[in-house]
């Protein structure tokens, strides 16, 4: 229960601390797909200043760990549970 507060506490602050210049880049990494429209836009810009100070070898380094993290995000990816929009076999409609 203890947690549930903390999260209910800390995720509104969180969402309302913008300034991502003073988070580390993985702090940044894992927040991507949790921001508001309205944060994106200097998100993007640090994420891109970040990249262009990193070495060759630290970008590529970098843009794995985002690939890694996006794995069985997308459409057709689901867990085979049956909670689609389909009627399946057994449908009296």
């Amino acid at each position: 229960m203890n947690k549930k507060w903390f999260l209910a506490l800390a995720l509104p602050m969180a969402v309302m601390a913008t300034d991502f210049t003073q988070m580390s880049t993985e702090e940044l990494v894992g927040m991507r797909g949790t921001l508001s429209q309205d944060q994106r836009a200097d998100f993007r810009a640090e994420m891109q200043k970040r990249m262009s100070q990193m070495t060759p070898q630290e970008r590529q380094a970098l843009m794995e760990k985002l690939r890694g993290s996006r794995k069985g995000q997308g459409m057709g990816q689901g867990q085979g549970r049956g909670q689609g929009m389909g009627r399946g076999q057994n449908s009296t409609y």
